[in-house]
């Protein structure tokens, strides 16, 4: 999937018209603007609210502007931006999920409630991980976000 949002290759309905389909171009998450793949992931409305919730969940400082720059560049201990970097690429799958689900079945979840879901995966993820390959102060950073 990240490798799809790096390309700019996700099928938005902007993609699909240029490719000739008929559909409406409108985001099926704000419905307020094209839905061009900057447009869901950097732009909509329903985006902001999943990383403003996110953030608010872990406690963590995601920038809400160029998200996927950042990821690229994040400096830092290395356990923080694999942590930093999955909670980006998770919740663009989640946010590409709900767009589908939208879409389909025309229900969509709370933006809370998205964060919430990844927020728990996260915690999830970390607790399976060996904790002898984790330095000293990744236990402690992993801690401070409630996450172990």
């Amino acid at each position: 999937m990240g490798w799809l949002i790096a390309h700019n290759s996700l099928h938005t309905n902007s993609r699909l018209k240029s490719f000739g389909m008929n559909v409406d171009g409108l985001c099926f998450l704000c419905g307020q603007a094209e839905e061009t793949q900057k447009h869901l992931f950097f732009e909509c409305a329903f985006s902001r609210r999943v990383i403003q919730a996110l953030m608010k969940c872990t406690g963590l400082k995601l920038p809400e502007t160029n998200i996927l720059h950042w990821c690229i560049h994040n400096t830092g201990l290395k356990t923080q931006r694999k942590v930093m970097n999955a909670l980006v690429l998770s919740a663009m799958y989640q946010v590409w999920q709900q767009r589908n689900k939208s879409r389909i079945e025309q229900l969509v979840m709370r933006p809370m409630r998205v964060a919430q879901l990844i927020s728990d995966d996260m915690k999830k993820r970390i607790k399976e991980r060996d904790k002898r390959k984790l330095t000293s102060q990744d236990l402690d950073w992993l801690g401070s976000l409630s996450f172990i």
